[in-house]
Order: C-alpha cells, then structure tokens, then sequence
C-alpha cells in the first residue's frame, strides 16, 4: 500500500480557530458554555459553508452549489466515475461544534491532502457539505440530502422555527423552495457515477473513549420512528377533587414512561433497539395552546403532551418495537382514563448494513496507518442512510468525543483524533481512486 502525506493536528487547530467564531452563543455569566447555533439555512450555517469553501478555492478545488444550496467541492478534470465523503455544519440550537463538523473538515483535509501532492487518480473526488441534516429545528432530518434527492416532502416546507417557514430560510438564502416543491432531482448528478460515499463522524457514545481506540468502523446506522402523543384528561381544582377521581395528565404521562421502562427491560434490545421521550409540553405551537388552557398553578393537570421516538438498526425489529410501544402508551393512559391520540411525525428506516467492500478499504487503511479500530453502530442517523437509498455504497468511520457527549455545548473531540480519521479517508479514497 502506497503512502500518501498525512494530515495534522496542527492545520485542524487552524480550521477549528476560525470555525468556532460562527455561529458561537458565547457563555452565561458564571461561566457556562451556550454551545452554538447553525440553524439549516440560516446565515450561520451559510457563513461555516463558505469558510469551508474559501479553504477549498485557495487549494484549486472546484466549488459550486446544487440547487437547494449544498456545497460541492470537487478535484480539477472531467471525471465521470467519482468517490464522495461527505457531512454538515448546522448544528442543534446549543449544541457543539463537532457533531458534522469534524466530518466536514476531515473530508476536506483528505482530499486537499491528495490533491496538493497531485496524486495521481483515476477517479474523482468530491466533498459534499449537506445543509440541515440536524432535525431539531424543523422535526425532519437529513432535509439538504432529501431535498437533493427529490425524496423531500414538500410539507416539510411549511415548518417553522422561530417565527420563520423552512421555505423562507431557503429564500434567505438564495435557495429557490419550488425546487423542493416540485420534488426534483439534483444528486446524484447528470453523467457522474458516485461508485462510493465516505463519512466520518464523531462517534455520540462512549465506546471508543472508553476502550481508549481512536477509530471506530460502523456497520449500521440506526433508523427512527418519531410521534407526537396527545394526552386529554379533566382540568379540575387541585384541592377539592379526590385523588382517585382525578384524571390528570401529567399522572398518566409519569406512568406511561414507567410502563415503556418496563416494555424495554423485557422486550428490549440493547445493541439493536432504543427508545426516548424527548420533549414534555413543548415543541409544538398548536398543542402548546392547549396546555395553557387545561393547566394552572391550582389545578389538575388536563392536558399533555409529548414527543416519542424510537431507534433501530434492523427494520423489522424496530417496526415491531414501535408497535408494541404505541400498545403500551394507549393502555396505559386508557388505564388512567386518559384520551390518548397519537400523530406519526416522522419515520426514516436503518441502513441495517454498510457497504462491505468500503468497509474494508476504511479497516484496511486504519490498519495501514497503525491506527486502532474496532466495530460498531451508529445509533445516530446520518446522511449516508439517504445517499444509500439512491443506489450508492456507503462506509462511515467514527472517531471518540468526549465522555460520549453529543448535541450538548460540552461536545468536544481532540483534533488528533480528527487528524487520524483524516488520514484514514485520505488512505481509503487513495485506495479506491487510484
């Protein structure tokens, strides 16, 4: 295996100095993080992108936009047989700036790192930064790679986050939203065959920091279904009625989570299936109305709701999950006297298995490298789950961050790590390429 020259933890440092400038909300007073903010098309977002661009553009790269406003940075030559990496740089309101960002930044070093050594290739090389793979804003995940690949629901465009429709985000941003209405296709591209699409990513767990390995090779990547739940009960006074004529929502909401605490440690699975409430009374305007009108500081609780979801890196196991869940949350609040009403949100199915000869090029080149590498899932969804429904291999690696955490202002990964998983897709994509 040929050697090709490495990336440093010294030109990540230089990316990072200017990257953590965009998008950062700062510190409160006494001190405490508020991590960052790029919201999908917002100017933050727009302003990392175009950093990553310029840092392109200076290396020679070609840099052009797709229709819905992903960045697509490409080597020089008329190529029509191409390997991509690619990642995203919006991030969840307050979280960190490592969860898509390393992956970006890595992609860009390992084809920089090719392309100024003027390696010879047979095949192109692409980096893609996606826009909005982050669903905390919106509800929908992966909305620039669904949106590149014509899979994107139109209604997604009438969503809102602070007062603003996903449609006039994309205007701010000089992205055309009929694009998406009338469902059209952007990637892949006309006369470019993608014969692979590599991601890196920080890993969202625990595993590789505690076993002290600085690669991770993922096998699968979890799938979700997400549901909104109504819970109606009786608003009354909180003093005069009886406890055991009550029908209080927030009682049935405890119980429900206790019964599905049940659910898992009997029927559950822990490397294949999980399960999380995410969000209690909030997250929704229409619902948030209701709240207030069937709640106060002396009443019984009337009104509730929440946000479930669960996770799966097998389909078929996940489906009968989801099932079984749904069963217990509607007995559990109809033993409560409770009406229960359940709204499917949104469902995004597994990539139960990654592409097996792109698994071996990322293993054999950390093996090359002398890095250490285990096996292991992704229990977060990625955009690679998208770009493998159109026919295109995909293989992922993940590098530790700290104490596992993830979408917090305490997300951090040591830009070694980065570096390392840089070289591994510079490797792998030499490997592949040449």
């Amino acid at each position: 295996m040929d050697s090709i020259p490495l990336v440093t933890r010294a030109t990540i440092d230089l990316h990072y100095t200017l990257l953590s400038q965009i998008g950062n909300l700062g510190s409160t007073p006494d001190g405490k993080l508020k991590g960052f903010c790029r919201a999908p098309w917002s100017d933050e977002e727009t302003k990392a992108i175009c950093l990553v661009q310029a840092s392109a553009r200076f290396s020679g790269l070609i840099t052009l936009y797709d229709a819905v406003g992903n960045l697509r940075i490409r080597t020089p030559g008329d190529h029509t047989t191409v390997f991509a990496v690619g990642s995203h740089l919006d991030t969840v309101p307050n979280g960190g700036n490592y969860d898509g960002a390393a992956g970006v930044i890595a992609g860009l070093e390992a084809i920089k790192t090719l392309w100024d050594a003027r390696v010879p290739l047979q095949r192109g090389l692409e980096l893609i930064v996606w826009r909005g793979e982050e669903s905390a804003t919106r509800g929908v995940a992966y909305v620039g790679s669904k949106a590149a690949t014509g899979t994107l629901d139109p209604a997604i465009l009438t969503r809102t986050w602070r007062g603003s429709t996903l449609a006039h985000a994309m205007e701010s941003q000089n992205v055309d939203p009929t694009f998406v209405q009338q469902q059209k296709q952007c990637f892949p591209d006309t006369g470019r065959q993608y014969l692979g699409y590599l991601e890196l990513h920080i890993e969202q767990g625990r595993v590789l920091e505690q076993s002290d390995i600085p690669i991770g090779i993922v096998t699968s990547i979890f799938g979700n279904k997400r549901y909104w739940v109504e819970l109606e009960g009786q608003a009354d006074h909180s003093g005069a009625t009886a406890m055991n004529d009550r029908k209080d929502t927030h009682a049935a909401y405890a119980a429900i989570h206790m019964a599905l605490e049940k659910l898992y440690q009997r029927e559950g699975s822990p490397t294949n299936v999980v399960w999380t409430n995410t969000m209690f009374n909030r997250g929704r305007a229409d619902f948030d109305v209701l709240v207030d009108e069937n709640t106060g500081n002396t009443s019984v609780p009337g009104y509730a709701y929440f946000r479930f979801e669960t996770r799966s890196n097998n389909n078929t196991l996940g489906d009968s999950y989801a099932t079984k869940a749904l069963r217990v949350i509607e007995g559990t609040a109809r033993s409560r006297d409770v009406i229960v009403r359940i709204h499917p949100d949104s469902s995004t199915p597994a990539l139960e298995q990654l592409d097996i000869s792109l698994t071996k090029a990322l293993k054999e080149s950390a093996r090359y490298l002398g890095y250490g590498h285990t096996n292991l899932p992704s229990g977060g969804g990625h955009d690679g789950v998208v770009v493998s429904s159109v026919g295109i291999p995909v293989g992922m690696l993940f590098i530790p961050c700290r104490n596992g955490m993830s979408h917090s202002p305490l997300e951090l990964a040591n830009h070694e790590h980065i570096a390392m998983g840089a070289n591994v897709l510079a490797q792998a994509l030499y490997n592949l390429a040449k």
